[in-house]
């Protein structure tokens, strides 16, 4: 990752048309996983490594307490493999790291499987393609295509933020 700020620094050049009296970074959002989730080594590395991530984005953004907002893994809802398992366990003892107390929320999105697709994904989407298409897309990565899920991890990550607002 590059240095977070250097968007900032450079407002006018990057996007001419700002006219701005300035800005204000509210919040950050991560939803990153799946290579280190299918590697065990790096899923062991996981819990540390993000807490590296969140301090240098911090940092960089000169927000030594900006919320954040994390959107565990979800992949294949209430009936994940022992890997997943194993690195969704990973990100929940990163976030919960006593230094992010107050200012950082696990957003779980495994609630938010989308078994319609999945039961299409399964029988075989390709022989299925018209039902397919309505309920998923992608191949079968990032959570099936599904709008449906894709949507609902949105909203749940932006109710996740409001709800750090409201504690302050």
């Amino acid at each position: 990752m590059g240095n977070p700020g250097s968007t900032l620094t450079n407002l006018e050049m990057l996007f001419p048309a700002y006219d701005g009296p300035g800005y204000e970074i509210a919040g950050f959002f991560w939803f990153q996983g799946w290579n280190d989730m299918i590697d065990a080594k790096a899923t062991a590395e996981y819990a540390a490594n993000m807490a590296h991530v969140i301090r240098d984005v911090r940092k960089g953004l000169k927000g030594p307490n900006l919320p954040l907002v994390i959107a565990q893994m979800g992949v294949d809802g209430d009936h994940p493999n022992d890997p997943i398992v194993k690195f969704k366990e990973a990100q929940a003892a990163g976030a919960a790291l006593p230094e992010f107390t107050g200012n950082l929320v696990l957003a779980k999105t495994d609630v938010f499987w989308d078994t319609d697709a999945e039961a299409v994904f399964k029988k075989g989407w390709r022989e299925h393609l018209d039902e397919w298409r309505t309920v998923g897309s992608d191949w079968g990565f990032h959570y099936l295509g599904s709008a449906k899920t894709l949507c609902a991890i949105g909203k749940a990550c932006g109710e996740a933020r409001l709800a750090l607002v409201e504690k302050k």
